[in-house]
This record gives C-alpha cells, sequence and structure tokens, in this order.
C-alpha cells in the first residue's frame, strides 16, 4: 500500500510536486487525480505529479497499481494542499502634507464619476519638488490618513531641465507596481476628439513604465523633463505577509529597478491650451455664466496666503465663494453663512497657488452670481 503526507502551506501561484509526498514502498505505477472516483477508476489522471492549487483546500487522489499477469492490485490515498493567500497587496498613493497635497476629492467637476482616492501634489520647481517629504500611504479611504506610511517618494533635481522619481518600499513591504503622472494639470488628461477629459487612474498616468516590474524594492523613473510648476501623482501597489520571511526573501532578491523614459516621451504633460473645451462643468458654468462684476470686493491683489472677499450687496444670505483658475478649472468652493454688506470672509488659500497668474473668484448668493479676476503674488 502506499502512504501519502499532506505538505505545509504553499502560496497562491506557487506549484508544487505531490510525488514528494508519496511513499511506494512495493514500486506501483503511479497517477494522480483530483476525485476519489477517478483514482478508483484509474480515469481522469493528470498529465504530471506537478500540481498549481487554486486558494484554499484541494485534495489530490494518488493511484498506485501493480499487476500479476491478469489481475490488477492498487491502492489509493489522499494529498490535501492547503494554498494561502500569502502576500497581500495594497494601492498607495504618496502625499507631501497639506500645502502641497491634495486629495482627488477636491476636483469633483473633473472627475465627477471616480470616486478613488489619491493625491495630487504641486511644486513650483523642480528644486521644490527635491525638497519635498512625498510619504506613500495605503488604506487611506477618502484621503483619510489611518496607517503608518509604508514607502517614500523622492524627487531628485539633475539641474538640467530633468527629474527622476525614486519609489521605495519600507522594510516588511516590496513594491509590484508603480505609476507616475507628471504635468502642468492637477490631473491626467486625455484628449477625446475635441474635447479633454480627466482621469485619476494608475494605469493612464504618462510616465508609467513598460510591463510588469515583478518585486523590487525600490524602482526609479529617470528623465523626465519639466519646467516651471508642475504637479506630481505617484502610486504604486505596495505588498506585504504576515509571514516575514516571504517578504525579506523578497526584498533580498530583488534588484533596484530603472525606467529611463524615451527622449521622444520623458516631457511633463502640457497645459489645456487656454479656451479649448473640456468635460468639466466647471469649465462651462465658469465660461459662460452671465455674470456681474458688482457684489463684492476681494484684496489683497496680488494675494498669497490670503484672500478676502468684502460683501457689497443689500440683502442677507448664505453665500458660495468659488475659485477657478485662469483657464476656467475649478479649484476650491467655500461657503459663508448670513452675509450681508460690509461683511468680510477671510479666505486661507488651501489650493495650489501659481505665482502671478489671474484666478476667477465667483460669489453666489440669493440667487445672483457675481464675478471677478484677482492676481497672485509671487507665492505663498
Amino acid at each position: 500500500d502506499i502512504t501519502t503526507t499532506d505538505p505545509d502551506f504553499i502560496c497562491v501561484g506557487d506549484s508544487i510536486d505531490l510525488s514528494m509526498y508519496v511513499t511506494n514502498p512495493d514500486g506501483g505505477e503511479l497517477t494522480y487525480h483530483t476525485s476519489m472516483t477517478d483514482a478508483d477508476t484509474d480515469t481522469g489522471a493528470l498529465l504530471s505529479s506537478v500540481v498549481t492549487p487554486d486558494l484554499g483546500e484541494n485534495i489530490y487522489w494518488v493511484r498506485s497499481e501493480l499487476t500479476y499477469g491478469d489481475n490488477v492490485c492498487y491502492s489509493i490515498a489522499s494529498i490535501t494542499v492547503s494554498v494561502q493567500e500569502c502576500i497581500t497587496c495594497e494601492t498607495a498613493f504618496a502625499y507631501d502634507g497639506e500645502d502641497n497635497s491634495f486629495c482627488f476629492s477636491e476636483y469633483p467637476e473633473m472627475i465627477p464619476n471616480d470616486s478613488r482616492w489619491g493625491w495630487t501634489n504641486f511644486y513650483d520647481s523642480a528644486a521644490d519638488a527635491a525638497e519635498a517629504e512625498l510619504k506613500l500611504y495605503a488604506g487611506a479611504a477618502q484621503c483619510n490618513i489611518k496607517d503608518a506610511a509604508v514607502g517614500e517618494v523622492t524627487v531628485y533635481d539633475n539641474e538640467n531641465g530633468t527629474i527622476d522619481v525614486t519609489f521605495t518600499a519600507y522594510e516588511n513591504y516590496i513594491l509590484s507596481s508603480v505609476h507616475l503622472y507628471v504635468g502642468c494639470e492637477p490631473l491626467q488628461y486625455k484628449k477625446q476628439g475635441k474635447n479633454y477629459s480627466y482621469t485619476v487612474a494608475p494605469g493612464q498616468y504618462n510616465m508609467n513604465p513598460n510591463g510588469d516590474i515583478g518585486y523590487v524594492s525600490s524602482y526609479t523613473i529617470e528623465n523626465i523633463e519639466v519646467s516651471g510648476g508642475f504637479y506630481l501623482i505617484a502610486h504604486a501597489d505596495v505588498c506585504t505577509s504576515e509571514y516575514s520571511e516571504i517578504i525579506e526573501d523578497l526584498r533580498a532578491e530583488s534588484v533596484p529597478g530603472v525606467y529611463t523614459l524615451n527622449k521622444r516621451f520623458s516631457a511633463m504633460q502640457a497645459c489645456i491650451p487656454e479656451g479649448k473645451p473640456n468635460k468639466t462643468a466647471s469649465t462651462v458654468e465658469a465660461q459662460s455664466a452671465e455674470t456681474n462684476t458688482d457684489g463684492f470686493s476681494a484684496y489683497p491683489v496680488p494675494f498669497t496666503e490670503v484672500l478676502n472677499i468684502e460683501y457689497d450687496f443689500e440683502f442677507t444670505a448664505d453665500a458660495t465663494i468659488e475659485i477657478y483658475d485662469f483657464k476656467g478649472q475649478f479649484l476650491r468652493s467655500y461657503r459663508a453663512d448670513g452675509v450681508t454688506k460690509g461683511d468680510v470672509t477671510t479666505i486661507q488659500v488651501d489650493f495650489a497657488l501659481r505665482s502671478n497668474q489671474v484666478y476667477i473668484v465667483n460669489v453666489i448668493a440669493n440667487g445672483n452670481r457675481y464675478s471677478k479676476t484677482v492676481i497672485s503674488g509671487n507665492g505663498k
């Protein structure tokens, strides 16, 4: 008779040789089956003793057969292979603090039907980005950071109009993919006919490496051309395991990955040309709504850290204040309750402010819309 032993668990995607767990003292011919009935009737034999089981408990049946003249003798035994999800991966985005990082949810008019979380980060220059302290956070739904960082992203200023961006997983973690957007607009966009639409789907970012990166503890995307201020979105799939030795082995075997951008595709994504249509409701509203330039004043001009809105209407009402950039892209909205002539709402500037740029300020109150343009100063 044959005897079998059950192996220790294996991980999803791993293969195992069932013959290593069979003792066959009589030297019978072995076949392997996925059911006891098949083993008993010698049907449906597997082509090999090497199998790649699915997640969970997998039972295989081994048949050992000996022939003596016209007589056939056989015995069967089972092997149970337990397959576990040894490595779990989560999506992670880079965050650099409230001064530079802006949650995707702050751009509802750009991505009205997308509930993904994550941050876009604004920097005035390559040198500014090189001083960033970007940390990778996983499981931060609605941009609510609850757990410690799982890695970091470092920007290197090459001082020749290009930057390199390195993703690094912290101890007990490893990277399985990286995605990077660098561009003039807060979010990646794509042109569809005459229109432009935004996306935060990592697979569509403009600086993504080609192909599968495997498991690596660090990965660099180099030779990215930048000019002036730019936004950066860094995404990674970061993996860990309850079995620390698995991650330790992967990290020990990994080689830092490097992706050098082809010169033809290395430039950051340009701004959408001024006046071009896109699919954001805010742009249409900001450019086409009938507005009144009376109703409020905005100061100081130029402004940097603070913008004051002083109302000049005779009624008392709740007011909504909307800020757009010079292309009509929605940036922020604020609410002021029960305001009237002479009241002042002070706005702490919490959006990415570009120096010496024109911004549109709309105030909506009591069914009226008032609009003015203001100019930013040389930075916060």
